[in-house]
């Protein structure tokens, strides 16, 4: 019926819309239509049908939403068959889409395997007796899912539901032929329904539901009804509905899971143990075992066999039964048995379940009697059901169990009613095939049961053939009490021998009649069946009542067997011995019995065994073994035979030490009958019993050893009744303890330092020594470089740390180094460590000229490259332009360049090059012209004032051939030549100084040795330089620095500023480039100590540029020096660089100055100073007229965070710069560079120290959150340049950390840290403006530790309390506290004059380092100013001793001495020295000589000469900055009118200047005066308990 309803309704315009529709019908289909129209016009519709199944949607289980997202599909992998039953004639799933990739989706994971897997089969609904493909069909899951493809929608055709479930109920999920379908497997039945059926769904389905281990899943869509998916589901568990047919494939995961849940619970149904079994001999040696097939899910059988009577070392052998494989699913056949009894044990395993195990028996020994058997049966009220039965359930299985031949077993068959039909004569059926073809072709008949002539048949006609040396056995089957008379036909059976079993199947009323037919005890033989049926199980039974008959018959009617011969026990142990025999004839044998005596144990063995062990013995115990043959015949005589049991003793004895203090001892037990084990540990060269221990275990662990001892460890066994084996023996050698905490101290360039823990423990001998041995190996070729060995004696309870130094290594080398302790002849275990040595900062220009020869073997020319590798990387390289340059030459027929001084930036370039050096021909034409020219060619481009070294490497060619007769031909140049010669006979190293060094080799294995000594070269050129390069040095200006000058409003112009040279240069060439040179000139300067010019060529800002000066002297020297800097918009300056560094103090550098003699130590030798350094830094500070003391370093430190203005900021500027203007650092600078270039005049500068000439360091930051410099330290500063630094400070806001700016202070600025640091006086100015942010003491406490005078300056009250804390003691000099910033200019010469006092030197100096006494720094100001005497202290006692007191003062010179003898003549004297004119207490006239017990005396050189000429006149200073202008000076007098009178005013102005200066000095006076008070005061408030202030005090 159809209902159409019609809805108008008006939207608004919109993206989407929404309509809601109510009251509709449940499980009824839908259709929707929606047109839009506007006005008159309208568009086509558009439909969608849809069911209402609300019924369905709310008894399903909601699913949260969680589980369906989380749950993950696993793939189906058990035996399972799969049927698909699919819709095809719904409307609504056109094309069969959604049903498609349902069933495509769900064959993903279903793994497909024809036999042991899953298989798939598919029906359609319309076609319910129809298979569209069967189990057998597809073998691979992509044909099936090829299969789905050709699924298609059918018109007009009608669902079927019930007949298809009753179709495939019968025929589809049976064994029917064609299907495939399997038994033991389950089966899953997946039914897609898109509409109703045609006929009833619920008796068929509730049929199929009810066969075992059937899953059934209903899924539905559209028009399916919910009542019919429930019927076929059986609940609603199994029901899987799609809300619409576009979301039929979506729903694959949850019938996926339906699936999976379903399948799991079948797997958990419990399994039966397998019944049924029979047992049928295949030959002799093999035997099937067959049971009645499972119905349950069974997978597998496991069947697991041993032999019964052999003995319990037999191993139990298993064997699986897939029940997948058709045919072999309920039977197993047992293959090389022997002749014996076996147990049997077979478990069904499923998926998940397993059952009881089912045990039986069987002996193999039945399989080769020899026996006639009648089988005489009942058919007197037989059916065609019963006959079958006992055709196939009773007859074949029992003749299976026989190997049916005419020298083995026959067996007969006879049926018996009315009269008796011999069916199968034992004499003609001699094979089993032949026999089971003939009961398949028999019949029966039924009739009278004539039991009585039945047995007379069998008598006469079935043993009418028998033989007569086997047994006759007749097995009558009777259903019920005879017919005629039994009595006289029995009594002939029983006294022909035969044996007769009676089977009564059924009701028997006559007992008599069982006593006439079954053989006597009737009990025995006589066996009781309720039906036809239950004849199934006899068959194991009467078989092992046959087998027992045959062999109580050969026991008493045969002959014995022939016994075992040559019975030996061999292999005799402690705990077990082996039998053997030998025995021919084995035609009746089935098996060997073995009885030992002792434990009363019987075994067997099958006929084709010789051999038995017997295990579980006792140790040196006897034991008698009895052997006899057991067969078809009567038992043999028993052979004896007897041995006594080893006593085994323990083996593999093994003694191991753990650990310093434990040993551990392990054995392997001879036998389990050991029930202890003695141990003895004695030393093996005394054989002193050290410890004795019993143990049960087989380990034992003991503490009572010594380091380094031999040890010999004696084990035994102890067995039952105190059988004691003999000792197994072990021998240890306890290590020597391997050195703990091995570390590497510290690594230079050519030596390390390493550590370790010195060993500790206890030995028999006390006067042993202990030694460690340190070895060190390349680790890249893994050769020794270097051993060092250190002797300690052993020590008790001692914790000493063991250093080793370890020189001579080569810089920049990767090492292993090993550690072992040697003691006794013994060594330890190795401790190692790798570490790479560092490489050396050196300021040289090296050049490599390299000659391979082509006859060098790869291998040559490869350690030729690893040695130049080597060479170059001892060195550092990076991008500055002070480092060590390399250039390369490989010498051929024209020289080739390998590298450039421009490549030498990148360690790695460099050695990519050397590593491509390849053997070059052409070196040996070379002649000593072509040589030199090469080399002055490759030192063309050398920097000036750099040592420049040469090495070279001759493979072939002789250095003798090619290098000037001349040694200091090429030093004169500057070059140090180092020569490497490969020779057929190594040479001792020759060496002249830094000018040549000579190595000759005869193996290039020796190369990478010389490295170390050719950076050694290297550095001592560096360090004592030719004197060319000392010439260059002289000859380069100094401090070089470019900033932009002033030259009118518009233009911007470059200014250089330098020093001049310590030797005066004749002209200077100044060159400027960009990208080329844009500008040159050659230009000369008068001799001034500072200089500047202005770059005419204008510069363009924001342009990098590179300016190059070049000195040059009149006897041909030159010198240069370059600048790289940058333009800018603003105001710009480059930083002033220093062309010639301090040479590296590294431990090459160490070491030469160490090992240098005295002359050419000069400055650094500090025992053999000529002169005092306190005295030249006061003459040159005299001389500057400075009160700063020369040889200091002065930083400033402003606070540049929140709390300061930018008012505050200018008056900090203001105060620097005149602080600085005042103190005359530039005047101080110019004068210590005069003293040097004096000195070098005079050849005298190598006995300055190098403080002398070092001027006055200055440096300036400002600090917030972090310090930033403003002018980092350095000297040779002008006025200007500080100046124009100091002007670019602003405020850069945030917190102050002054901390961490005092930390930088230490550590960056004047690097406290640096070895090669000069004797500076370090002054440190703090200007702060507030509080700090982070703990300032520590920092301030390890500055003051270091020897740092620290000012504090606070400029605000918030700094009065932390900054005196902070400063240095006394804080009248060091700390300075403000209440208003304006007032600091008041405060700026007690400043300075303080700065003054702080930097002097002597016995006056303020001490540094940690105070012991905060007055120590004020002592000298008390001594100088005493205040007035005080009172007469009490006298003291004269046990104690007083505090000593201050030194006096020096008292007045002493009266002259007579004239001394004259002294020898000045041999050694210089003329240049002689001409020089020295004023007599210059501290030049002091000299140090050496006398023979090293003791250094001051000698006067002689007495006062004649007056000298007057030296040349000083060179002119350079002009002052103009000062600033003075107040205005008060009125003069009133002129004349007329001019008036000239002297007059003359005389004005005189008398007026003259009051004014005596004003001027009397205020100076007086303020000096008040200050020296002040000072006093302030060291007797520091210093209260002082004994200075106790003192008599005169007055200033």
């Amino acid at each position: 019926m159809e209902t159409t309803v019609n809805a108008s309704v008006r939207f608004s315009r919109k993206q989407a819309y929404r309509q809601k529709f109510y009251h509709l019908v449940p499980m009824t289909s839908y259709t929707i239509e929606v047109r839009a129209r506007r006005g008159n016009f309208s568009s086509k519709y558009l439909s969608r049908s849809f069911a209402l199944e609300t019924a369905v949607a709310a008894s399903q289980p909601a699913t949260p939403p969680s589980m369906q997202d989380t749950y993950e599909p696993t793939m189906i992998s058990w035996p399972v068959d799969v049927l698909f039953v699919v819709d095809r004639s719904s409307t609504l799933d056109v094309g069969m889409a959604g049903t498609k990739c349902l069933l495509h989706n769900l064959t993903q994971y279903i793994d497909v395997e024809y036999r042991t897997k899953a298989r798939i089969a598919m029906m359609n609904l319309d076609e319910p007796e129809r298979v569209a493909f069967s189990f057998r069909r597809y073998f691979e899951k992509y044909r099936y899912l090829r299969a789905y493809q050709i699924l298609d929608h059918e018109h007009g055709v009608e669902n079927n539901v019930g007949e298809t479930l009753s179709y495939v109920r019968k025929t589809v999920l049976t064994t029917a032929v064609g299907i495939g379908a399997r038994l033991n497997v389950p089966k899953v039945v997946v039914v897609v329904l898109g509409s109703t059926s045609n006929d009833l769904v619920s008796e068929e389905a509730a049929k199929l539901l009810a066969e075992p281990y059937r899953v059934t899943v209903a899924v539905g869509y559209g028009r399916a009804l919910q009542k019919e998916l429930y019927e076929i589901a059986g609940d609603s568990s199994g029901v899987v509905f799609a809300d619409s047919p576009g979301n039929i494939c979506a729903t694959w995961t949850k019938v996926h899971r339906v699936i999976t849940k379903k399948l799991s619970d079948l797997s958990k149904i419990p399994i039966h143990p397998a019944t049924g079994f029979s047992v049928g001999f295949v030959h002799e040696n093999a035997v099937e075992i067959r049971w009645d097939k499972p119905n349950d899910l069974v997978r597998t059988y496991d069947l697991n066999y041993r032999p019964t009577r052999i003995g319990p070392d037999e191993p139990t052998l298993t064997t699986k039964v897939n029940i997948a494989t058709p045919g072999r699913d309920n039977m197993a056949t047992l293959v090389n048995l022997e002749t014996i009894e076996y147990d049997v044990q077979i478990q069904g395993v499923g998926i998940n379940q397993t059952s009881a195990p089912v045990s039986l028996s069987f002996d193999m020994a039945c399989a080769g009697i020899k026996v006639d058997i009648i089988v005489l049966v009942d058919t007197s009220v037989l059916t065609d059901a019963s006959f079958e039965s006992l055709r196939h359930g009773f007859l074949r299985p029992f003749i299976h169990g026989f190997l049916i031949d005419w020298d083995k077993s026959r067996v007969g068959v006879m049926f018996y009613s009315d009269e008796a039909r011999y069916v199968a004569p034992l004499s003609t059926y001699t094979k089993r095939e032949d026999l089971f073809d003939r009961l398949n072709h028999i019949g029966y008949e039924n009739g009278a049961r004539n039991t009585g002539a039945a047995l007379h048949h069998a008598y006469f006609y079935g043993f009418e053939f028998a033989r007569l040396d086997v047994l006759k056995i007749l097995v009558a089957i009777t259903t019920g009490d005879s017919d005629d008379d039994v009595q006289q036909i029995s009594k002939k059976i029983v006294g022909d021998k035969t044996v007769a079993f009676h089977v009564r199947v059924g009701e028997h009323a006559s007992a008599r009649e069982n006593k006439v037919i079954a053989s006597h005890p009737t009990n025995n033989y006589t066996i009781n069946r309720d039906t036809i049926d239950d004849l199934k199980l006899l068959q194991f039974d009467l078989l092992k009542r046959v087998c027992n008959e045959v062999f109580g018959h050969y026991k008493t009617d045969s002959a014995p067997l022939t016994p075992p011969s040559y019975v030996q026990l061999h292999d005799v142990r402690n705990t077990s011995l082996e039998i053997i025999w030998e025995h021919t004839n084995t035609q009746l044998v089935t098996s060997f019995k073995i009885y030992e005596s002792t434990t009363n144990r019987y075994f067997e063995v099958g006929s084709t065994r010789r051999e038995l062990l017997l295990p579980d013995l006792l140790p040196g115990h006897e034991y008698n073994v009895s052997v006899w043959t057991i067969g078809h015949a009567q038992d043999s005589d028993k052979v004896y035979a007897s041995a006594i049991t080893d006593i085994l003793s323990p083996f593999g004895v093994a003694a191991k030490q753990i650990s310093p203090e434990e040993m551990r001892i392990t054995w392997y037990s001879p036998s389990e009958a050991v029930y202890q084990f003695n141990v003895i540990m004695l030393l093996r060269d005394s054989t002193h019993i050290v410890e004795e221990l019993f143990t049960s275990s087989t380990t034992v662990y003991t503490n009572a050893i010594l380091p380094s001892s031999e040890y010999e460890i004696l084990v035994r066994a102890e067995y039952v009744d105190d059988v004691l084996s003999e000792p197994a023996l072990a021998y240890c050698e306890t290590e020597l303890p391997a050195p703990i905490n091995f570390r590497v101290d510290s690594v230079g360039e050519t030596e390390m330092s390493v550590s370790w823990k010195n060993l500790n423990f206890k030995q028999h001998e006390g006067n042993d020594i202990l030694r460690y041995l340190v070895s060190v190996y390349d680790q890249v070729h893994d050769i020794l470089v270097a051993q060092e060995q250190n002797n300690a004696t052993v020590s008790y309870y001692s914790n000493d740390i063991v250093k080793c130094v370890v020189p001579n290594l080569t810089p920049g080398r990767t090492y292993r180094v090993e550690l072992t302790a040697l003691f006794r002849n013994k060594e330890s275990e190795v401790r190692s460590l790798e570490l790479t040595t560092k490489r050396i900062h050196a300021h040289i220009d090296l050049g490599l000229l390299i000659e391979i020869s082509p006859t060098l073997r790869n291998e040559e020319v490869d350690q030729a490259r690893e040695f130049l590798c080597s060479l170059v990387g001892s060195f550092e390289f990076n991008n500055n332009k002070n480092e060590v340059r390399v250039s390369a030459v490989q010498l051929t027929y024209i020289p080739k360049q390998i590298l450039s001084w421009k490549d030498s930036t990148s360690l790695d370039y460099i050695v990519n090059k050397l590593n491509g050096l390849f053997p070059r021909r052409g070196a040996s034409v070379f002649s000593p012209e072509t040589f030199n020219r090469t080399i002055m060619n490759m030192f063309r481009e050398a920097r000036t004032g750099i040592p420049r070294i040469l090495v070279i490497l001759n493979t072939n060619q002789h250095y003798s051939n090619l290098m000037p007769e001349a040694e200091d031909e090429y030093a004169r140049h500057g070059i140090t030549t180092i020569v490497v010669q490969m020779s057929s006979i190594s040479k001792s190293p020759y060496a002249l100084q830094s000018m040549m060094h000579r190595y000759e080799v005869d193996s290039f294995n020796r190369l990478l040795h010389l490295t170390q000594h050719i950076v050694t070269d290297a550095i001592r050129a560096e360090q004592f330089p030719l004197e060319r390069i000392q010439k260059e040095r002289n000859l380069t200006p100094l401090a070089l620095t470019v900033y932009q000058g002033n030259l009118g409003k518009l233009h911007k112009q470059g200014v250089l500023e330098w020093w001049s040279p310590n030797i005066w240069p004749d002209y200077y060439i100044i060159r400027v480039f960009n990208s080329k040179e844009l500008w040159n000139e050659k230009i000369t300067k008068r001799r001034r100590t500072q200089n500047r010019f202005t770059i005419p060529h204008p510069l363009t800002p924001d342009t990098d540029y590179r300016v190059e000066m070049e000195t040059f002297a009149r006897d041909g020297a030159h010198a240069k020096t370059w600048l790289n800097f940058r333009t800018t918009s603003n105001d710009w300056m480059k930083e002033i660089y220093d062309p010639f560094p301090a040479p590296s103090k590294s431990t090459i550098t160490k070491k030469l100055q160490r090992d240098a003699p005295i002359e050419n130590r000069g400055s650094t030798a500090k025992s053999h100073k000529k002169v005092r350094s306190s005295k030249l830094l006061a003459a040159i500070s005299k001389r500057a007229q400075s009160c700063l003391m020369a040889g200091s370093n002065v930083v400033f430190a402003v606070d540049s965070s929140n709390s300061t203005r930018a008012t505050d900021m200018n008056t900090v500027k203001s105060l620097i710069k005149k602080l600085t203007t005042s103190l005359k650092i530039e005047q101080i600078e110019k004068a210590a560079a005069n003293k040097y270039r004096q000195a070098y005049r005079r050849h005298m500068h190598k006995l300055l120290p190098q403080i002398a000439t070092y001027g006055v360091g200055l440096s300036v930051l400002q600090f917030a959150e972090s310090p930033q410099l403003v002018i980092p330290m350095n000297s040779r500063l002008t006025r200007k340049r500080i100046n124009q630094s100091v002007n670019r400070m602003t405020p850069t806001g945030g917190r102050a950390n002054v901390g961490k700016a005092l930390d930088f202070i230490r550590m960056e600025v004047l690097k406290i840290n640096e070895t090669t640091r000069l004797p500076t006086r370090d002054i440190v100015i703090l200007i702060v403006t507030g509080t700090s942010a982070d703990d300032v003491a520590p920092c301030a406490d390890r500055m003051k530790k270091d020897g740092t005078l620290l000012f504090t300056i606070g400029l605000n009250e918030a700094t009065r309390e932390w900054t005196k804390s902070v400063a240095s003691k006394p804080p009248s000099i060091f700390y300075y506290h403000l209440d208003m910033i304006q007032s600091i200019g008041k405060m700026r010469g007690r400043i300075r004059r303080c700065i003054c006092v702080a930097s002097q030197r002597g016995k006056g100096k303020i001490v540094r380092g940690k105070q012991t006494d905060e007055c120590t720094g004020c002592i000298s100001r008390l001594t100088k100013f005493r205040g007035p005497p005080g009172q007469k202290g009490s006298r003291g006692t004269p046990e104690t001793i007083g505090i000593a007191g201050l030194k006096g003062e020096r008292g007045p010179p002493g009266l002259p001495g007579p004239p001394g003898p004259a002294g020898p003549p000045c041999y050694q004297c210089q003329p240049e020295q002689i001409k020089e004119v020295i004023p007599r207490n210059a501290p030049e006239r002091r000299r140090t000589t050496r006398s023979p017990n090293d003791d250094e005396q001051i000698v006067v050189v002689g007495p006062r000469g004649p007056k000298g000429t007057r030296g040349d006149a000083g060179e002119r200073g350079s002009d002052g900055d103009r000062g600033h202008s003075g107040p205005q000076g008060p009125p003069g007098p009133k002129g004349d009118a007329a001019g008036g009178n000239t002297e007059e005013i003359e005389n004005v102005a005189r008398r007026i200047c003259r009051e004014i200066i005596e004003e001027k000095i009397i205020s100076g006076q007086e303020q000096q005066q008040q200050e020296k008070v002040e000072n006093v005061e302030a060291c007797k408030g520091d210093c209260p308990n002082h004994e200075g202030s106790k003192r008599k005090k005169t007055s200033p």
